[in-house]
């Protein structure tokens, strides 16, 4: 599979600090178990990740990572 993601480990690094938590918390809500939690978050991060969006600004950013858990 190729990478096209132009995200560096840095930049993932910052995002699972800025709003790791609050995934993780969204996640755990809705699903109801802590694995499955974890699973979900990992998944946001890949897709994250795939797609390399482009945001206006950090309101963006995190609407665009709580609506991909969705």
């Amino acid at each position: 599979m190729k990478n096209t993601s132009t995200r560096s480990a840095d930049g993932i690094e910052s995002i699972m600090h800025t709003y790791g938590n609050m995934l993780f918390r969204l996640c755990l809500i809705t699903l109801g178990n802590a694995s499955d939690a974890e699973d979900a978050v990992q998944e946001t991060l890949i897709k994250y990740l795939q797609k390399a969006p482009k945001f206006e600004n950090a309101e963006h950013e995190k609407a665009w990572l709580t609506r991909c858990i969705q």
